[in-house]
């Protein structure tokens, strides 16, 4: 009898650790596709073009700052008030930005794995705007702030868990718009 009571509780204490673990997994999968759902709002706004203002041109975009690593803000171009902050769960993260200039990797944080040619944790790079210029899909990416075109092709926002043993989640936006969700499933 003693030996089935300490299986049991020796089941029930791997299940509550693991419930945990996996609990934490499947939040971060649902935050990644948030942050890929929020980039893919801006880009919706800037090929409908949903008000009937002056400008022709409007630009919407998604604000990645590592000064403030538990939100990011979707945004309209001159507006000085941003059309939503978006606020990390407790203990979330976005712990690295990073930026393709031609075939070198550029990270304000630890490099994804996979990435060659990355330098991690790049002083050069503090915010990440990812933006949609009216009418075009494509995406442009611009750094520390300045909306001059970068030369960037690709972008990727890592999101990680307060559990270590949860692998972060990559989302990854090319010029060509594709935004997507990387790593595992």
């Amino acid at each position: 009898m003693m030996t089935v009571l300490a299986i049991v509780m020796v089941m029930t204490v791997i299940v509550l650790v693991n419930s945990n673990q996996m609990n934490s997994a499947m939040l971060l999968r649902g935050l990644a596709s948030e942050v890929c759902l929020s980039i893919r709002e801006a880009q919706l706004y800037g090929t409908s073009k949903e008000d009937d203002s002056a400008s022709r041109n409007s630009v919407y975009g998604v604000h990645f700052d590592t000064a403030s690593p538990q939100q990011y803000t979707l945004y309209k171009d001159d507006d000085s008030v941003p059309l939503k902050t978006y606020k990390l769960q407790t203990g979330f993260s976005i712990s690295s930005l990073c930026v393709l200039s031609g075939s070198s990797w550029s990270c304000a944080g630890m490099c994804p794995s996979g990435l060659a040619s990355c330098t991690s944790n790049s002083t050069s790079i503090s915010s990440l705007d990812i933006t949609f210029t009216h009418p075009d899909p494509n995406a442009s990416f611009a750094t520390n702030g300045s909306l001059a075109p970068s030369g960037y092709t690709r972008a990727i926002i890592l999101v990680k868990s307060p559990q270590s043993a949860v692998a972060p989640r990559e989302e990854s936006v090319w010029n060509t718009g594709l935004i997507e969700v990387l790593g595992q499933s």
